[in-house]
């Protein structure tokens, strides 16, 4: 049977979990004034604490395709796997490929970062509920090279999303 679609709804809720803040706002003090920041920019030395919880996704073609570059521990922990240097396909994900790919596409389509709330898509653990923000690197909005998403399991003090919604946060970018 195929997975069905994910119901997206805007919310006014920021980001709640703490790492993804600073990850946020770590990627705002690479951009400055421009759109986005370049790929060349990051130093994984600037943010260890947060390394966990990020992965590091190679953006290739037109129209996008997407491959792990890195997984942090705590989210191949979560997945019980580690699939870096893995394509996210459909070989990966079955039938749920599209929902796990929506908020990546959404930020290379916007050439912004994305932030959700929802149930976790890229495993079959449904109860455990994530926040992930999907932050884009490249040399301009027309050639985004790489993706850096921050994932994190939220307090139980949130909103959650009933089953089968993604709640899409407000990110607060200045």
């Amino acid at each position: 049977m195929a997975a069905q679609p994910m119901r997206h709804m805007p919310s006014q809720e920021t980001i709640s979990c703490w790492r993804l803040q600073q990850l946020r706002d770590y990627w705002q003090g690479l951009r400055g004034a421009r759109s986005m920041p370049t790929r060349s920019e990051v130093d994984p030395l600037d943010i260890p604490k947060l390394l966990p919880n990020i992965v590091l996704i190679d953006v290739i073609g037109d129209p996008p395709q997407f491959r792990y570059r890195l997984i942090g521990t705590k989210i191949t922990e979560m997945a019980e796997r580690d699939a870096t240097g893995r394509w996210l396909d459909s070989d990966l994900y079955g039938d749920s490929l599209d929902r796990v790919l929506w908020d990546l596409r959404a930020c290379v389509a916007q050439a912004a970062p994305v932030a959700v709330r929802q149930a976790v898509q890229f495993i079959p653990k449904d109860w455990l509920v994530i926040e992930s923000v999907v932050l884009p690197f490249g040399q301009s909005a027309t050639s985004i090279e790489m993706l850096m998403v921050g994932l994190d399991v939220v307090d139980e003090d949130v909103d959650v999303p009933p089953v089968g919604i993604t709640y899409v946060l407000d990110c607060e970018l200045d």
